[in-house]
């Protein structure tokens, strides 16, 4: 009969073990001491100890699998962290004695033990007390392979189009992704399934000079403002005009705390006024515009604070005279608002920005200052909900280089991903559609 690999394994080092066992027996006997012992040769718990030349080591936590016969740390350990000099702690339901088998040389336990894990597996032999029954385990220890705070970026498409058409909007919807854009004298459609092939569409119902920059996606339908009117679609090619005899629809903001928001003119009083709409088509017509809110080329955006506050902001933009505002509105109502630009002036005034909640921070692409020169810095991060904004590290966290600094590109994200799409400089409009992703956004249990 064929004896098996892993049974000629463990008769070569049981012989080991059984002498380690003979030994601390012949002792016992001496003493003439009764001891009761146990067939368990279960591992109950392994621990790496610090090691003040290695950080994060103790941070592992293991999984013991006897279905298996395997112990891993299902949280990888961070990326680059050594583990050629570790020191190992094993605890037991009984044992006579253990040893690794670590690249084939077999290492007796003592509590004092140097392990290098960086050939794996490494492999645990344990008896239990009666010296007669033994355990054996495959031990795994995980360690990223990729820097976890890196953002990875690539190009799905490098013109969604080649046509004239400066107003732009990318969207996602069930799963499918949409580009509006306006020529000024005609009104396009493309839509993909994976953002890197597009099928251009017809569009009807809307006026021909549009802008689609703050074009929505509320309740299953999409929304665009334009000469006054709201105008709705079930698939963005075939739009219906709503009116209300109160309101001429100045733009659109956000979608927040499930309401369509957006600025309105009251045809009696002349004011604008923010309103919202739990189905827009009845409208609540709220507070007066704070003064030196913007009404174009604003970045707007919605998130969830670190302790679950829904907030809503407005950031940058220009302002009905014309002047390109500093300021950043942020509310936790629609109601009250607040400028942090009162607080921390030093934040540059910007127009045509885009910016998206990501990965516990806001990040800002793009944009021009007060004398409508683009932005150096393609990417801003924020991680005190938009209060500060500061470049990121630039070895984790930057755009490629083949991407062109630009404005008034569209951001969104879609599942772990953050999607840019398009924009302008002053001689040049962009189609290319762009896919960041954060590595650990990806990361599963290992």
């Amino acid at each position: 009969m064929e004896i098996s690999k892993k049974h000629t394994f463990i008769a070569k080092n049981a012989v080991g073990m059984l002498c380690v066992l003979f030994l601390l027996n012949s002792c016992l006997n001496k003493e003439y001491t009764t001891v009761e012992t146990s067939d368990d040769a279960t591992v109950l718990s392994l621990k790496f100890d610090e090691n003040d030349s290695i950080p994060h080591l103790d941070e592992a936590e293991f999984i013991i699998d006897n279905d298996n016969n395997l112990i891993y740390n299902k949280d990888s350990l961070p990326y680059q962290t050594r583990i050629d000099s570790v020191f190992p702690s094993f605890t037991f339901v009984s044992t006579a004695g253990a040893a690794l088998i670590v690249d084939g040389d077999t290492l007796y336990l003592t509590g004092n033990d140097t392990v290098d894990f960086t050939v794996q597996p490494v492999k645990l032999i344990n008896y239990a007390s009666d010296g007669i029954h033994f355990k054996e385990y495959d031990i795994y220890v995980n360690v990223h392979q990729v820097e976890p705070e890196l953002f990875v970026w690539t190009q799905l498409c490098e013109a969604v189009y080649q046509h004239e058409g400066s107003s732009q909007k990318a969207l996602q919807k069930d799963g499918r992704f949409y580009v509006l854009v306006s020529s000024g004298l005609k009104n396009y459609l493309y839509v993909s399934d994976n953002a890197a092939q597009w099928q251009m569409q017809t569009v009807e119902g809307l006026p021909q000079n549009i802008d689609f920059r703050q074009t929505l996606v509320f309740n299953g339908k999409f929304y665009v403002a334009a000469a006054g009117k709201l105008f709705v679609s079930d698939d963005a090619s075939v739009w219906n005009e709503t009116s209300h005899s109160d309101y001429e629809f100045v733009n659109l903001l956000y979608v927040f705390n499930d309401e369509l928001w957006a600025v309105v003119r009251n045809v009696q009083t002349e004011t604008l006024n923010f309103a919202e709409s739990r189905d827009a088509q009845a409208w609540n017509e709220g507070a007066v515009l704070p003064e030196k809110f913007p009404l174009s080329d604003y970045a707007a955006f919605t998130f969830e604070s670190r302790t679950g506050k829904a907030k809503a902001m407005v950031m940058g933009g220009i302002t009905a005279e014309g002047v390109v505002c500093n300021t950043r509105w942020c509310t936790e109502d629609g109601e009250l608002w607040v400028d942090y630009s009162v607080e921390q002036p030093e934040f540059g005034s910007l127009a045509g920005a885009a910016v998206v909640y990501y990965a516990d921070r806001l990040l800002m692409f793009g944009g021009v200052d007060v004398n409508n020169q683009l932005f150096e810095g393609a990417v801003l991060e924020s991680y005190d909900e938009g209060l500060h904004w500061a470049v990121p590290d630039t070895a984790l966290n930057k755009l490629p280089e083949t991407y062109a600094v630009r404005t008034n590109q569209s951001a969104f994200v879609y599942g772990t991903s953050i999607y840019l799409f398009g924009g302008r400089t002053r001689t040049q409009v962009f189609s290319d559609m762009w896919k960041g992703k954060l590595n650990k956004m990806d990361f599963s249990q290992q």
